[in-house]
């Protein structure tokens, strides 16, 4: 539809040499032929336009008002979803351990993150406590791309095995050992943070709003992991416990947020926790439960649903054309500056709030029907049962809805990771006591995917393995780019029960 409007508007008439000579022609009417008519012509022409004139007016009329009108009534139930998703979630300031947090994480040389908006946040940027020397972030930018590229080497690999720690990094945990100490103590003895929250740029569609993006918190994690991988390889099993589970009230902070680039951020540092717990020896039972108690997609699913309705706000009430506020591009394509520059016009408020309702309407569709969805079908049978699309007409909707509507597949495949990883620390816990692999493991059936299931084998050279019985290609291929991690899993190190304990 697109093309067509652009196609018509900016290319030349065969036989003109320019695109407005192709517009005179598109209403008959030719440069040479408009200097040819004679007076009576012309005065014949003003006399049958002083009825369409008119006309045109009083259907623009009964455009903007009964638009409006209808789109008004259309729009009273979407309000009311507003309303309710307000009072479910209201607004929050960061708790005391938060903003502790914050201070500590600038001795490591990593920012606290935060938002401009946030009165809180502007304080802390402004307060010397929570300032990052520039020694100290330096030191944290000489091994931040070293630690990111470690830690991915070795949660990619489908065992237990783990590279010895660069000495860049060990050096860098010598240098911190008292800060990383301070951050055990802290989250270990106080409640879970809690991040500022705020509803206002959600109700008033404020694009300026600066979310708080948290990104820093992956940063902070990957330190108290690679602290943790250390702490193993030295044999301090406790400690390297007791860091981990600094590394999981770290994902608690931020798991029940209703911001889409908050649950992103905690399904990256997931990622990585996930994948530290595979290669410790032992675990107590505890957390097999942990692992599988909280629902990611339903998470992801709300942080969407805040997406759409701040979408829907922005759409009906700003004059400018949302896709062009969401693109990275540096260079726009003439259809999407076209649509951008008519849409500012007041007469076509109405198609705005029509291309909202559109939208919304088809993005909590989709939302319902994800939440039916088996992940572990191929992308071609999960989206046979989504038809649902944007009306022709919308054209702003069908821009958006591709494009913003696929962060469920992310939870939910990392639900999957988590399922695997609990299934190796119960054989591993069956291990540690009776010393050797057990002939078979009960309770395989993987709750994530219907119908597929976790194959357990002990191999004749008695090396333990745990794979998925089915696994789609989309997902192999994830893995292969690291975005995911394996779902697969062999060892031959039967866990040392008694050297847990101690």
């Amino acid at each position: 539809m697109r093309e067509k409007i652009v196609k018509l508007l900016f290319t030349p008439i065969p036989g003109t040499k320019s695109i407005e000579q192709g517009l005179f022609r598109v209403i008959g009417i030719s440069s040479a032929k408009l200097r040819q008519w004679s007076i009576p012509s012309l005065i014949f022409l003003l006399k049958s336009l002083r009825w369409f004139v008119p006309s045109v007016i009083g259907l623009l009329a009964i455009w903007m008002i009964g638009g409006n009108f209808l789109a008004s009534q259309q729009e009273k139930e979407i309000e009311q979803d507003i309303e309710e998703f307000v009072e479910r979630f209201p607004d929050t300031e960061p708790n005391d351990s938060a903003l502790k947090l914050r201070a500590l994480m600038a001795k490591l040389g990593i920012p606290g993150g935060g938002a401009t908006e946030f009165t809180f946040d502007v304080y802390t940027r402004s307060h010397p406590g929570f300032a990052v020397s520039e020694s100290d972030r330096q030191a944290f930018e000489a091994i931040r791309e070293e630690l990111g590229d470690y830690l991915d080497a070795q949660i990619s690999k489908p065992n237990d095995t783990v590279d010895p720690i660069p000495d860049k990094l060990r050096q860098y945990l010598m240098n911190n050992k008292e800060n990383i100490e301070t951050i055990r103590q802290h989250i270990l003895n106080n409640e879970v943070p809690q991040w500022e929250r705020d509803m206002t740029p959600i109700v008033e569609s404020d694009y300026t709003f600066g979310f708080p993006s948290h990104l820093n918190l992956i940063n902070l994690q990957k330190v108290i992991l690679l602290d943790v991988l250390e702490k193993n390889s030295r044999g301090q099993v406790k400690q390297a416990e007791e860091m981990l589970e600094v590394s999981w009230r770290l994902n608690q902070s931020l798991r029940n947020d209703y911001y889409l680039i908050s649950q992103l951020v905690v399904l990256i540092m997931g990622r990585y926790s996930t994948g530290v717990i595979r290669k410790l020896e032992y675990l107590p039972v505890e957390w097999q439960q942990r692992l599988l108690e909280h629902d990611y997609h339903q998470s992801v699913l709300i942080s969407l649903e805040t997406d759409f309705l701040f979408e829907f706000n922005f759409m009906r009430s700003s004059p400018l054309y949302l896709p062009l506020v969401y693109s990275t591009e540096e260079v726009f394509s003439p259809e999407d500056l076209l649509l951008a520059f008519l849409i500012k016009f007041p007469i076509f408020k109405p198609y705005r709030r029509f291309s909202a309702i559109d939208t919304y309407n088809i993005q909590i569709k989709r939302l319902a029907e994800s939440k039916q969805q088996n992940i572990c079908l191929s992308d071609s049978a999960a989206s046979a049962t989504i038809d649902t699309t944007p009306a022709w007409w919308n054209i702003p909707g069908q821009t958006i809805v591709p494009a913003r509507f696929n962060g469920h597949h992310r939870a939910t495949q990392y639900m999957l990771e988590l399922e695997l990883t609990q299934k190796i620390l119960q054989v591993k816990a069956i291990a540690a006591k009776t010393g050797k692999w057990p002939p078979s493991v009960p309770n395989m059936e993987s709750k994530i995917c219907p119908g597929v299931e976790w194959v357990y084998q002990v191999s004749p050279d008695d090396t333990m393995s745990i794979s998925l019985s089915e696994q789609p290609e989309w997902l192999t291929e994830r893995i292969k780019n690291q975005n995911a991690l394996p779902l697969t899993y062999r060892t031959r190190r039967i866990p040392d029960y008694d050297k847990s304990l101690n």
